[in-house]
């Protein structure tokens, strides 16, 4: 017993919520998610996820917090749909496919042009949007909203997009 090696790993931190929930993972053996997973991937996408995660449009009009890599995971799939062009699956095989490409080739110019495509359209998101705006509280309604916010961009009719009308749908849904 004296003789075996002891692996220790020490995490600082003044996260509370991050300690906790750390702490529940360990003591319930709770695996990673997706996210979290992907979070690990070596290449360039992961810290501009991370980066992107950091966004006054995260951190002030989502209505949830980054609990298990909510907001990665949603950086993710804009980075995702930017990336493919058009609305397509965002599910989890997808997006490890996704970022997996980009840590194989390492091609840091267009994975900043993706970058900077997402942080454009979330900016103009950004004007639109209360805090904490309930509008964005489900995932997918919020990934469709993000589409449309870059299909106005593309199309220089961002001017168009009201709140208002976002509050009429979702009132008649």
């Amino acid at each position: 017993f004296d003789n075996y090696p002891l692996a220790i790993m020490v995490v600082r931190t003044d996260d509370v919520e991050l300690i906790e929930d750390m702490f529940s993972r360990l003591n319930e053996a709770m695996p990673l998610n997706a996210a979290e997973k992907r979070n690990a991937f070596g290449g360039p996408l992961p810290p501009l996820i991370r980066k992107l995660a950091e966004q006054p449009f995260f951190k002030t009009k989502l209505p949830f917090k980054n609990n298990r890599y909510r907001h990665f995971d949603l950086a993710c799939k804009f980075l995702y749909l930017c990336h493919t062009k058009s609305p397509t699956d965002t599910k989890k095989v997808k997006l490890d496919e996704f970022v997996k490409c980009f840590q194989q080739s390492k091609d840091l110019t267009t994975a900043k042009k993706l970058d900077a495509e997402v942080k454009k359209t979330i900016a103009a998101m950004t004007k639109v949007f209360t805090a904490k705006d309930y509008l964005l509280k489900n995932i997918g309604t919020l990934v469709a909203y993000f589409l449309i916010f870059r299909e106005a961009a593309l199309k220089g009719e961002l001017r168009k997009i009201a709140r208002k009308r976002f509050v009429e749908f979702e009132t008649a849904r």
